[in-house]
């Protein structure tokens, strides 16, 4: 998704299908040079007694 100042910011869902760990990964790059300007991962714990959630739109499919 390219960067728009005219437009909303971009939202992500994370829905899993199990328990269990799950690694997000968002890298911002700068098409015009290549370079990386941030890297950002994290792992996010989903425990066993989390309500299962099933298919929801991404922001493009909406």
């Amino acid at each position: 998704m390219d960067y728009d100042p005219g437009r909303e910011p971009a939202r992500f869902t994370l829905t899993p299908s199990a328990p269990g760990p799950y690694t997000l990964r968002i890298t911002v790059l700068h098409r015009g040079h290549g370079h990386v300007l941030q890297d950002l991962s994290v792992v996010i714990d989903v425990p066993a007694d989390a309500p299962a959630a099933g298919p929801r739109p991404t922001q493009d499919q909406e």
